[in-house]
């Protein structure tokens, strides 16, 4: 029977949708790593109390801290480096890589934010939020032993986020009281969200400098990497920045482009939801919900790849989701 191998994961936020939420995340190539060496992987997320990591630990028959800068990479000989002796240049030669937790890492977060509210009165409430803002940190652990290499542009850095909501009760209409049942005691409510790109690295998919971090940096050549947003989506999605400012990074270095420095697709979604609740009797009421999610079909891409050594290198290939509907009815007692 393959062993249970537990695998600790993240809490980051990530991008799901356009927005940013928290997660249990980790890198695939751990799950891989396990499967194929015959083990079976189960993510293990943090948090918790004692006796819930006790029981779980109890349940599994090994267990992987990932994440951490490398303590254990290889390191490069000029002239002497190839992929095959990788190992064989590691400074602890018995084990691979070797994470190493630490809370060193700094992050920095500034912003300005104006809210506007009008509290709910004669059927109507609305929210308006705006948030300017810049946040840095040093989290990326491409090169060992120098976390100045990955001090830029967070990957959850939104300069602009802006959010609309409201809460509207349609006006009451009708006199008769057959009539009144079904045309009053709607409400209308929506959201809207307008904010920037997420930022990515563009990588090198190489190793160049031999050392099986395999994060190694593509080279930047100069110029302006940005080719705007004011293009067609045809335009957009064949090629999002001018992939020929970057190269893959030269033998033995992490490469030269900076840490985030591509911004990916701003974001655009307006969620629309109509209900009405009717009462039957007087304890027992009938809701009935009509809810539209990017109610206007904008088309909200994905970031493009980010590899220079992939062939689809500066394309988009995904989208968030289009327009949905969905209906429902509930009973309320």
């Amino acid at each position: 029977m393959a062993p249970t191998i537990g695998i600790t994961t993240y809490h980051m936020y990530a991008n799901w949708r356009g927005w940013s939420e928290e997660g249990a995340l980790l890198p695939w190539t751990y799950v891989n790593s396990i499967r194929k060496n015959g083990g079976r992987p189960v993510l293990l997320p943090p948090g918790g109390d004692v006796s819930e990591a006790e029981a779980t630990v109890a349940v599994l028959d090994g267990i992987v801290i990932a994440g951490g800068g490398d303590i254990n990479p290889a390191i490069y000989v000029p002239g002497a480096s190839t992929l095959a002796n990788t190992q064989a240049r590691r400074r602890y030669q018995d084990y691979s890589r070797i994470g190493f937790y630490e809370s060193t890492n700094t992050t920095t977060y500034n912003s300005m934010q104006v809210n506007a509210e009008k509290r709910f009165g004669k059927g109507l409430a609305v929210l308006a939020s705006y948030t300017f803002s810049k946040k840095l940190d040093d989290y990326g652990w491409t090169k060992p032993d120098d976390r100045r290499f990955d001090d830029g542009v967070s990957r959850e850095d939104v300069p602009h986020n802006l959010k609309f909501s409201n809460v509207w009760q349609l006006p009451q209409i009708g006199d008769t009281r057959a009539l009144s049942k079904f045309v009053n005691g709607w409400m209308l409510n929506s959201i809207v969200t307008w904010q920037s790109g997420f930022p990515f690295t563009i990588i090198s998919g190489r190793d160049n400098s031999f050392t099986g971090i395999n994060r190694d940096r593509a080279d930047f050549l100069g110029g302006n990497a940005d080719l705007g947003s004011d293009r067609s989506h045809g335009e957009m999605v064949a090629q999002y920045f001018d992939t020929s400012k970057f190269v893959a990074n030269a033998i033995g270095t992490f490469g030269t482009s900076g840490k985030n420095m591509v911004r990916g697709p701003r974001y655009f979604n307006t969620d629309v939801a109509l209900l009405k609740v009717t009462n039957l009797t007087n304890t027992v009421g009938l809701q009935f919900r009509a809810e539209i999610f990017n109610i206007f079909n904008n088309v909200d891409f994905n970031a493009p790849t980010s590899n220079v050594s992939s062939a689809q290198f500066g394309r988009i290939t995904s989208a968030l989701d289009p327009r949905i509907l969905q209906f429902g009815v509930k009973l309320l007692f």
